[in-house]
This record gives C-alpha cells, sequence and structure tokens, in this order.
C-alpha cells in the first residue's frame, strides 16, 4: 500500500510540474542589459524571483525577441520599471524569459 501511495505521488509531482505556469517578477527597472556569448544571449539584471539569480536570459530564438530587447532597452534607457515573465530557471539559476510587461 505505501508503494502505491508513493507512486501516486510521484505521478502527480511530474505531472503538475509539467504544467507549471510561467513566474512574473516584481516591478523594477532592468540594469546592466547586455549580450555576452557567441550564442546570441542577452543577459538582463532584475529583482531576484523564483530562481537564485538576479540575472535573468533571453534566448535570441524566441519568437519576439526583438520586441522583449526593444521594450527592455527603452525601459532601461528611461528609467521605467517592468515585470519578466519567466519560464524556468536555467542551469545557472537565471531565469528563462518569456515575455515583459511595461508598468
Amino acid at each position: 500500500m505505501k508503494n502505491l501511495f508513493l507512486v501516486l505521488f510521484l505521478m502527480f509531482v511530474v505531472i503538475t510540474s509539467a504544467f507549471a505556469v510561467p513566474a512574473v517578477t516584481d516591478p523594477a527597472v532592468p540594469r546592466n542589459l547586455h549580450v555576452y556569448d557567441v550564442g546570441g544571449n542577452t543577459y538582463v539584471d532584475l529583482v531576484p524571483h523564483g530562481c537564485a539569480q538576479t540575472r535573468y536570459v533571453i534566448r535570441p530564438g524566441h519568437i519576439k525577441y526583438d520586441t522583449i530587447m526593444a521594450m527592455l532597452l527603452s525601459a532601461q534607457l528611461a528609467g521605467k520599471q517592468v515585470r519578466l515573465r519567466y519560464d524556468d530557471c536555467d542551469g545557472n539559476s537565471m531565469g528563462i524569459v518569456v515575455g515583459v510587461y511595461l508598468q
């Protein structure tokens, strides 16, 4: 009976994690927007939320990469707050950005 409960619990954990909703950071002014590596990944610093670091990564393969970059750059230059929507944390504990909201 204990084994059945354990198997059902583990199945529940796996199924619910597969349908995880992207998280949203608290509002803040983006800082240190930069392209750092040869893969074209772009990084921005914002308040930590869910991941261990204050740094978030924007992948160049994202369909709205240019729009996200334009919004972050204009917010950083104007000193306006944004909220980042991120899907998950990568292997370096950085949030993987999937969207941005101007505040």
